[in-house]
């Protein structure tokens, strides 16, 4: 695949910035975007071109009473955090998922040709086609 997208809860941060750091060109070249939620990662890696790709295209949606997508907290060393819309760990992946995957869709320009993103369906006259 050309276009990578990582979503990740919770421990999954972790793993993904492992992977990250054994995997850096991959990473570089090909991971398009990062949606973490409500990730555990304490740190990103040790590279420090690797770490400023990774603060460009990754969001962390934490647990946050706050409306979802709100800005928590930005850092230049660090994946920003953004409120996931519940307060709840369990349920973080599922209060931000319309969010992510319109995200998702932006990010890899799956927007059709009125700019809708709203549903992972695009219809034409002659067929459907789901992404």
């Amino acid at each position: 695949a050309r276009n990578i997208i990582i979503v990740a809860h919770s421990y999954g941060g972790v793993v993904t910035m492992a992977l990250a750091q054994s995997a850096q060109d991959d990473f570089l070249n090909r991971v398009k975007g990062i949606y973490f939620t409500d990730s555990v990662h304490f740190s990103l890696t040790k590279s420090a071109d690797l770490n400023g790709h990774l603060v460009k295209i990754s969001k962390n949606y934490v647990t946050s009473e706050k409306p979802v997508a709100t800005l928590i907290k930005s850092s230049s060393n660090d994946v920003a955090r953004y409120s996931a819309g519940h307060k709840v760990h369990e349920w973080t992946s599922w209060s931000c998922q319309d969010t992510i995957f319109q995200q998702i869709k932006s990010t890899l320009n799956l927007e059709d040709k009125n700019g809708d993103s709203s549903t992972g369906e695009h219809e034409s006259k002659d067929s459907k086609h789901e992404l």
